[in-house]
């Protein structure tokens, strides 16, 4: 990493000025190794919205939100902020913009956002889907759209958008109420380009869902269930008995779940076609809202809701392999309370770690909690000050973005907020945005180590052992760097270091992890993060 010139003080003096300002919010922030919330991000001074959607971006270093209301928009911000915190970027919706709205973003740079324009009116609206990148949004310190997309139609029904897992291309379904028709295409993240596109026969639309390797997309919309692969062209198509919001895909496409009446059922590609395999059995008075699978289509997640009541619901994971759940939490309320409802439910790729949001209310439950299956605990549970509306899990789920009320969802406002929970689990954490002129700081922690190794290189191809060392190395040990820091009497070190004020550094990533020495020796961190310099 280059040095300030000595023939430079302004530099010089600006990076000094970071250095000490990450000094001091280090000391006054909260123990970024204890579970809570991280930063929130409110609407811009006197411009209130609401918060309907939430993704994490560019390898979980940004957090993005569309938002509604009085005054829409979209937002993009630093995953690694702290406190009360500013996006980066903010873009107004199109005038006039009404309907659905979501923002979708996977492992790489790509935004996707969505929203729909009146045309020429609230009753017969255009879907838009307008494409950044997080690096672009950082550099220009706005949400400028690099492309955009739009029906041809104008309708006055719903649409839906999600993204493959890289986040190179998207999916995005529209309901065409006059026709009753859904159109569905596939766009590159690049370009905006169509890479598939199709008309499909429905009363209407639900839910979308996309396997993470971008084979496979699932439409519930209206009593129909279809399922296109990546070209567009369909592979199943069915009936279903109740319209549904619980649709999920494996990571291949080849395991799906989709809501029904009296339960979830489960359907398991074989061959061209894909065949009913055993589902899970709703409670009484129960459906199912939300579900998700995770990459192996081996772990479902589900959260019921009890409708005769609108006060009670549950969530539950199960081994589809073992057919076993794993984990339970029932919630209910006093009727005539305030209603409770499971907005998402969330599985990492290995399916280790669960998630829920939720209304909260009446039950009394945390609107986000995260669930780890090998220790059976509840790593975190967040009561926020209004109902959650949309998650986000990190790929470790030890990170969880939430768009969230300021009140309860019955309760009339106009505002709301973003909020970033952490678990505190990672032996090595960023501790605020790391931007150009700026400074990146890193925190390391392990009981009973007297210094701390902060280890900067490229990422091995596999973890890997180090003899005479515990833990594994997650980097290549060719061209390693290593900074070595003094740790407290808790075992934690911190590293400040100057990032030069180059806006060609924007979109480069910095890999580090941490090596923890004490009495006993070495051992390497299980953690490595990659910070996007933006």
């Amino acid at each position: 990493m280059s040095s300030p010139r000595a023939a430079c003080p302004p530099a010089a003096l600006l990076w000094l000025l970071a250095l000490v300002g990450a000094a001091q919010r280090a000391s006054a922030q909260a123990d970024p190794f204890a579970p809570g919330v991280r930063w929130t991000q409110a609407p811009a001074p006197g411009a209130p919205a609401l918060p309907r959607a939430a993704a994490l971006a560019a390898d979980d270093n940004a957090g993005l939100g569309a938002w509604s209301g009085a005054h829409p928009g979209f937002s993009a911000g630093s995953a690694h902020a702290l406190g009360s915190a500013d996006p980066f970027a903010r873009e107004a919706a199109a005038p006039g913009a009404t309907g659905s709205s979501g923002i979708a973003a996977g492992a790489g740079p790509w935004i996707y956002m969505l929203s729909q324009v009146p045309a020429p009116d609230a009753w017969s609206r255009r879907t838009r889907v307008e494409g950044a990148t997080v690096d672009a949004a950082a550099s220009a310190g706005a949400l400028v759209p690099a492309w955009v997309r739009e029906t041809a139609f104008a309708a006055n029904g719903p649409a839906r958008i999600a993204v493959e897992a890289s986040g190179a291309s998207a999916w995005f379904a529209a309901f065409d109420d006059g026709a009753r028709r859904v159109r569905v295409e596939r766009l590159a993240g690049a370009d905006g380009a169509v890479l598939a596109a199709r008309d499909l026969d429905a009363v209407g639309l639900q839910e979308l869902a996309v396997a993470a390797d971008g084979s496979r997309v699932a439409l519930a919309a209206g009593l129909d269930l279809f399922v296109l692969d990546g070209q567009g062209a369909t592979v199943h198509q069915a009936a279903l008995t109740a319209t549904t919001t619980a649709l999920s895909l494996s990571g291949d496409g080849h395991v799906l779940v989709h809501g029904v009446t009296g339960g979830l059922a489960r359907r398991v590609q074989v061959g061209a076609s894909y065949t009913v395999a055993p589902g899970v059995a709703a409670g009484p008075g129960e459906l199912a809202v939300r579900a998700a699978l995770d990459a192996a289509g081996a772990t479902l997640a589900i959260g019921w809701w009890h409708a005769p009541t609108g006060v009670a619901w549950r969530f539950e994971v199960h081994d589809l392999v073992l057919a076993t759940r794993v984990v339970e939490r029932v919630f209910g309320g006093a009727p005539g309370g305030l209603q409770d409802l499971p907005t998402a439910v969330a599985l990492t790729p290995d399916g280790r770690r669960a998630a829920f949001t939720c209304w909260s209310g009446a039950t009394g439950a945390p609107e986000l909690a995260i669930w780890d299956r090998a220790s059976d605990a509840w790593v975190v549970e967040a009561d926020l000050p209004g109902s959650a509306f949309a998650l986000a899990l990190d790929a470790t789920g030890t990170r969880a973005l939430v768009a969230a009320k300021s009140a309860h969802a019955n309760v009339l406002s106009a505002t709301g907020e973003l909020v970033l929970v952490d678990t505190g689990e990672r032996d090595l954490q960023v501790l605020g945005p790391a931007q150009t002129g700026g400074v990146l700081h890193l925190a390391a922690r392990q009981s009973g180590a007297t210094a701390v190794l902060f280890l900067f290189g490229d990422p091995a191809p596999a973890p890997f052992r180090v003899p005479g060392v515990a833990g594994r190395l997650h980097l290549q040990r060719a061209g390693l760097g290593v900074q070595r820091v003094l740790a407290g009497p808790d075992g934690r070190a911190d590293l400040v270091l100057p990032l030069p004020l180059d806006p060609a550094a924007i979109g480069s990533v910095r890999h580090a992890q941490a090596a923890f020495r004490g009495p006993g020796g070495t051992t390497l961190g299980a953690t490595l993060v990659r910070v996007r310099i933006l």
